[in-house]
């Protein structure tokens, strides 16, 4: 078996500027597989819009068709659905291909605020996506339950792995707390739960509201800070603080003012998602208390990085994070460096590739 391989990775979304959390994890991935490939091309996007990425997308396919014919890479890695002729190519070519499979999409349509004619148009990209995903000799799933779903569909291969997302080394702010908290107008001597990145349905992010109203009923000395999205739709009443807009720069140094981090989410889908605001957390070394649910909970517990709880009982989480202020000075002095880096994950990837090809 090879020690390193000639990898090409494909997508179809514009990473000009990284800054959602797709696009910025999908940037750091590149990077990764960059320095742990003995050879390696990206094709991605340089244009925002949905009318550059129908023009573009195809063009960007028959760029890497070219590429794959040419230099005969030992696999292809994709995400998208504009990559049709290139795998028709590797499939002639004999390449690897590999596909990301980030959630079971007709699962979640009932969860898109879109309707009519967009909504059919995205039912129709979804159902070809799931084609790709088919033709493909490997998936890298990014949650368990996905793996599991296409599993009962018989639709998995020998060489399929499960990987959750990671993080960019250097994704901790580089300024400290007591600056952090200066920088954003909080208060010294007050404890900070931090919350960043998107507010959605699926995150259950009115669990925080409920969980700061407990704070308040029992006078904890207990803020919520939510930074990233708006909470307009769920705390009318303004209880947690909401620091919105704001970019991964701004949540970087929320999280660094926070004393321990937040992960709630709704179990509503079949795949609750890998957060990446999870490795952000481990990134910055902070204590977090997630959901007990696999991607949550089980990367918590396994990297001893927090502990579990159920964000549906405000009640019962509330008195976990009290206990946890008791030993937090011995928590933040024996905590380690965590193998969750992006580094660490396409290193999974590769040794999926590598032993596929022998």
């Amino acid at each position: 078996m090879r020690n390193k391989v000639h990898i090409v990775y494909f997508c179809d979304f514009d990473l000009s500027n990284p800054t959602g959390g797709k696009h910025r994890a999908t940037k750091q991935k590149i990077e990764a597989l960059q320095r742990k490939s003995n050879q390696f091309k990206a094709f991605y996007l340089t244009k925002p819009g949905h009318f550059y990425k129908v023009f573009f997308g195809i063009s960007l396919d028959v760029q890497c068709a070219l590429y794959l014919l040419k230099h005969r890479p030992d696999a292809l890695i994709a995400r998208g659905g504009s990559n049709y002729l290139s795998l028709f190519v590797t499939k002639f070519l004999g390449i690897r291909t590999a596909r990301e499979v980030h959630g079971v999409f007709s699962n979640e349509i009932n969860l898109l605020p879109h309707k009519g004619l967009r909504l059919k148009l995205i039912v129709l990209i979804t159902k070809f996506y799931s084609k790709l995903d088919d033709l493909a000799d490997i998936r890298i799933f990014n949650h368990p339950f996905v793996y599991e779903h296409y599993k009962k569909q018989e639709r998995t291969q020998p060489f399929d792995l499960v990987c959750y997302n990671g993080f960019s080394t250097g994704a901790a702010a580089p300024i400290n707390k007591e600056q952090s908290r200066k920088k954003y107008g909080l208060k010294a001597n007050q404890r900070y739960l931090a919350f960043t990145g998107s507010v959605s349905e699926w995150h259950g992010v009115e669990y925080l509201v409920s969980l700061q109203q407990e704070f308040n009923r029992h006078g904890d000395n207990i803020t919520i800070v939510v930074a990233g999205g708006s909470m307009a739709e769920y705390d009318s009443n303004g209880l947690c603080i909401n620091v919105s807009p704001l970019n991964e720069v701004g949540c970087s140094e929320i999280i660094t003012a926070s004393d321990a981090c937040l992960l709630p989410v709704k179990n509503n889908r079949i795949s609750p998602g890998s957060p990446l605001k999870l490795y952000d957390y481990i990134a910055h070394k902070k204590y977090i208390f997630a959901q007990d649910i696999a991607g949550y909970s089980d990367e918590v517990e396994r990297y001893d990085v927090g502990c579990t709880v159920n964000f549906a009982d405000a009640a019962s989480t509330r008195l976990a994070i009290a206990n946890f202020f008791k030993i937090k000075k011995q928590y933040d002095d024996m905590y380690e460096d965590k193998p969750v880096t992006w580094d660490d994950r396409i290193l999974n990837w590769l040794d999926n590739i590598k032993a596929s090809l022998v």
